[in-house]
């Protein structure tokens, strides 16, 4: 119902750890928070947040104020 008829809304705002990131040899660092998450909505206006974690341990996150956890190498999925 979210993928396939609903829309993809923007990205969540999601409190979480970041990492910083070398992108060449002598440039500058990059930082990004350690999730990677977004944001689909169903013609119900139920929304879905995906939040996907890469790394190989836990990482606590928040969004819209409540707290979570999303194991590692695996992803979380709330509606609301």
């Amino acid at each position: 119902e979210f993928l396939y008829a609903g829309r993809m809304k923007n990205a969540p705002a999601i409190e979480c750890e970041s990492t910083v990131i070398p992108l060449f040899r002598g440039q500058p660092t990059v930082t990004l928070p350690r999730l990677l998450s977004t944001a689909w909505e169903a013609t119900d206006g139920k929304t879905a947040y995906v939040v996907v974690n890469p790394e190989d341990e836990d990482i606590k996150f928040s969004i819209m104020g409540k707290e979570y956890a999303c194991p590692k190498l695996s992803g979380t999925l709330i509606i609301c």
